[in-house]
């Protein structure tokens, strides 16, 4: 009986091992992070997408109206038919703000606050995995530091513009301000503090330089350019 017990446990033992190492698996169906960003194309592929988050979270009727919204320069007209004749609905993704009435819960600026963020942690995370290429130059390796930042810097740069009072509100601009987050959250929940107006700012000028400082003449990424006559 002793030794029947000895083995049960031994081969528990043994299972739990195997059970183990079978379920540290990348996933089948997605590329992990640590995955994807081990590799230059994989980095490049990140930062492309990136750009297209950027410009999808600023193209939206949210971001784009917003300053008109505040101040007062955007008016809905009265529906001109039907039993609604005569009242004024404001659009859907702009009524809490349009009415004074946006709650942070509900807020209509949800989605543009989290993208925001989102956008922050994939150029942290770049910014992370760069330095340990092998397969890309240290020009290479700066371009794409640059290009993170800069993109870092400007997704600050337009929360702070939402969430923040004016720079001169108090006169050393000590008034809090928003999150300036510079390293990346792969999992859990972190509850960073916020930075004084003035440090918001310094921080995004600095990001910014340090790009500038990074920045080549030729470009790693792929598409058509626009010139503007």
């Amino acid at each position: 009986m002793k030794y029947s017990k000895y083995l049960s446990i031994f081969f528990l033992m043994l299972s739990l091992q195997s059970c183990s190492d079978f379920l540290e698996q990348e996933p089948g169906t997605q590329t992990s992070i640590d995955e994807l960003l081990q590799n230059k194309t994989g980095v490049l592929q990140a930062l492309t997408g990136l750009y297209t988050e950027v410009e999808a979270n600023v193209r939206p009727d949210r971001y784009a109206a917003y300053a008109d919204l505040q101040g007062g320069n955007i008016k809905f007209a009265p529906v001109a038919t039907g039993g609604s004749r005569g009242q004024i609905s404001p659009a859907i993704n702009l009524q809490q703000v349009y009415s004074f009435e946006d709650v942070a819960l509900t807020s209509n600026f949800k989605s543009f606050y989290d993208t925001s963020y989102d956008i922050i942690n994939q150029a942290n995370l770049i910014l992370e995995f760069t330095p340990a290429l092998t397969d890309a130059t240290e020009a290479e390796k700066n371009q794409i530091k640059a290009e993170a930042l800069a993109i870092r810097a400007y997704a600050h740069f337009l929360l702070s513009l939402v969430y923040s009072q004016d720079y001169k509100y108090t006169p050393d601009a000590s008034h809090l301000g928003i999150i300036y987050s510079k390293e990346s959250i792969k999992s859990g929940i972190q509850y960073p503090a916020r930075k004084t107006v003035a440090e918001t700012y310094t921080l995004i000028i600095n990001d910014l330089q340090t790009a500038i400082d990074n920045y080549s003449d030729a470009s790693l990424l792929s598409g058509s350019c626009l010139f503007f006559l």
